[in-house]
């Protein structure tokens, strides 16, 4: 494999995570997280490819969320879910980071909250960034996608969007937008994360975004697809219909002539 690929995260050793020292900006504090502590740079984040390849996507279970009043636009949801057979390896890798995320904010209490929190507070505080999904009965995660903004203002900068390709149905890939990531679509995510986030004292975890994706939309069935037929038939569109403007033309015209004959009036020039 190239070295340029994505790491499949089953193949990732996650035990020398290194997680930076807190930095707080205003009323928000993160904690950077690192391969290692050898290389601290944006290289060496913490970045995945989400399932093996092609052959074994994760499912989007909804569309991508609406952006919400308060929220930046630009960042939207998007929950994947996994197969407990197909993703046992993803399933078991995204434990284990919850639990080492688990283990070292047991250890920093005091550094990431001031104050000391007993392992058990930690256990209800923690998000992780693996759940289980009542509904499906199956594993989810949600990860956030970066989506041009709607309203760009001029020399403002932006997040750079996440970059979408479109599985054809003939095998072929093409550039494509956020509109595809709808329910069902088959997806091959490779997500980074950009360390711990907090929500006051009340809640931490890691968050995952998509950098790249490879999406195998939904096909619609049109109506003629959706019948039960012994045959399979090629729809093709009707031929325009010949132009009659000519006709009414015509007809008007005749129309005239006899309403012609009704006014004419004596040699002098008077109506009868």
């Amino acid at each position: 494999m190239a070295d340029t690929q994505m790491n499949y995260i089953g193949d990732v050793d996650f035990s020398p995570l290194y997680f930076a020292p807190v930095v707080a900006e205003k009323s928000r504090k993160s904690v950077s997280v690192y391969y290692n502590n050898k290389n601290t740079t944006w290289a060496n984040r913490m970045a995945f490819q989400l399932c093996e390849d092609e052959d074994s996507p994760v499912i989007a279970k909804y569309g991508l969320s609406d952006p919400q009043e308060d929220q930046d636009p630009t960042r939207l949801n998007l929950t994947v879910l996994l197969d407990s057979t197909t993703h046992k390896s993803v399933i078991d890798k995204l434990h284990e980071v919850d639990k080492i995320v688990k283990g070292e904010a047991c250890k920093k209490t005091k550094e990431w909250w001031k104050k000391e929190h007993k392992p058990e507070v930690i256990d209800l505080m923690h998000k992780g960034v693996i759940d289980w999904d009542n509904e499906r009965e199956c594993y989810r995660v949600k990860v956030k996608v970066i989506v041009p903004h709607p309203k760009p203002e001029s020399g403002k900068k932006y997040s750079k969007p996440t970059v979408i390709y479109r599985l054809t149905e003939s095998g072929d890939v093409v550039k494509a937008d956020h509109t595809i990531l709808t329910q069902g679509a088959q997806l091959v995510p490779s997500v980074s994360s950009v360390g711990v986030w907090f929500l006051g004292d009340n809640a931490f975890g890691v968050s995952l975004k998509a950098d790249i994706i490879l999406c195998k939309p939904v096909v619609i069935p049109t109506p003629l697809e959706q019948l039960k037929l012994k045959r399979k038939y090629k729809e093709i569109e009707p031929e325009p219909e010949a132009s009659t403007s000519e006709a009414p033309v015509k007809a008007a015209k005749e129309e005239d002539v006899e309403h012609a004959d009704v006014i004419l009036g004596d040699e002098d020039g008077s109506a009868m």
